[in-house]
C-alpha cells in the first residue's frame, strides 16, 4: 500500500543544442521526491509549514502529520519517511524522545522550534538543520537548499551519478528554479556578481547571483563548464558555432557571441573536440 509514496522516476532530457561532434544527446538523471512528515502540537504551525513547503520546496511531499510523540513514532515505523520536521516542544514532552523509540533510523531530521536553547541538542543528534519560529521564507529556502544537497549527495553515493546531474537552486524574488548544472548555458562576471544563463522549460533565463564568477564556477565545476574569458564561463555542450577572425576567436551560445581569450584558445579546442 505504500508503493505510491516512493517518489523515484526517471527522466530522459533531450538536449536541444549540439554536443560537440554529436547532433543530439540524451542525458539520463534521477529526480527524487522526498517523503516528509510534520510533527507539531499546534495545527496552525503545521498548516503554516505546509504552506511554505508547497511554495518553496517542490521536491518535498508531506505524507503524514502528527501532534504528539506516539503518533510521530507510529508514522516513522509504518510509512517510508525520509525527512521529519519536528517541533521540539510537544505538550509536556520533547521530540528528542521520538528518535530512540523509532524502529527505523534511516531518515533525516529538521527541527522547527521557537526555542533557541535546543540548538545544541539538535546537532548532537545529527539533525540536518534547525530553523526558528516564526518561519521566514529566507530560512525555508536556505534549509531547502541544504536538504536538496544532502539527498543529492546521498543518492549519488548510492547510484554513482555524475556531479553534473546534481540539482541546484536558483532564486529570483519569490520564484525558485530547480535545475541541474548541465542546464547552465553560461556564467557572466559583473564585478562581484555573476549572471547565470540557464535553460528552463525550453527557454533561456537569466538570474544574478551575489557571488563572483570564480566562486560560482568552483561550486558547479564539471568538465563541461570552462572558463574561456575573464568575464565568461561557458557550457561546452551549448556551443552552436565557433567563429574565427584573424587571431580572435568567439563562440555563439544561444543569442550571445562570447569571446575566447587568446591564452584559452588551445585549451578550448582541446576540450571542445575531446
Amino acid at each position: 500500500m505504500f508503493g505510491e509514496y516512493f517518489g523515484w522516476h526517471e527522466v530522459v532530457d533531450i538536449e536541444l543544442l549540439p554536443y560537440r561532434k554529436h547532433s543530439r544527446r540524451c542525458n539520463r538523471f534521477m529526480i527524487r521526491t522526498i517523503n516528509a512528515i510534520l510533527v507539531d502540537d499546534e495545527p496552525g504551525c503545521i498548516d503554516n509549514l505546509q504552506h511554505y513547503l508547497r511554495k518553496f520546496c517542490p521536491d518535498i511531499r508531506v505524507i503524514g502529520t502528527a501532534m504528539d510523540t506516539d503518533t510521530a513514532v507510529a508514522l516513522i515505523n509504518t510509512l517510508p519517511v525520509q525527512l521529519a520536521f519536528l517541533d521540539v516542544q510537544l505538550f509536556d514532552r520533547t521530540s528528542f524522545e521520538i528518535l530512540p523509540k523509532a524502529v527505523r533510523q534511516d531518515f533525516s531530521v529538521v527541527f522547527v522550534t521557537a526555542y533557541e536553547q535546543y540548538a545544541l541538542n539538535a546537532f548532537r543528534v545529527s539533525a540536518l538543520d534547525y530553523i526558528l519560529k516564526p518561519l521566514e521564507s529566507e530560512e525555508i529556502i536556505r534549509c531547502y537548499g541544504k536538504i536538496v544537497r544532502h539527498f543529492n549527495s546521498e543518492h549519488q553515493e548510492q547510484a554513482g551519478l555524475s556531479g553534473k546531474s546534481t540539482k541546484i537552486m536558483l532564486r529570483q524574488g519569490d520564484h525558485v528554479y530547480l535545475t541541474t548544472v548541465d542546464h547552465i548555458v553560461f556564467l557572466m562576471a559583473q564585478g562581484f556578481y555573476t549572471t547565470v544563463g540557464f535553460e528552463y522549460d525550453g527557454k533561456l533565463r537569466e538570474i544574478m547571483l551575489s557571488k563572483p564568477i570564480n566562486v560560482v564556477h568552483q561550486e558547479w565545476d564539471t568538465p563541461d563548464l570552462m572558463r574561456v574569458h575573464r568575464s565568461y564561463v561557458i557550457n561546452l555542450r551549448r556551443v552552436q558555432a565557433v567563429r574565427k577572425s584573424g587571431l580572435n576567436l568567439s563562440l555563439q551560445i544561444a543569442d550571445r557571441i562570447i569571446p575566447v581569450a587568446k591564452r584559452r584558445t588551445a585549451e578550448f579546442f582541446e576540450k571542445y573536440h575531446a
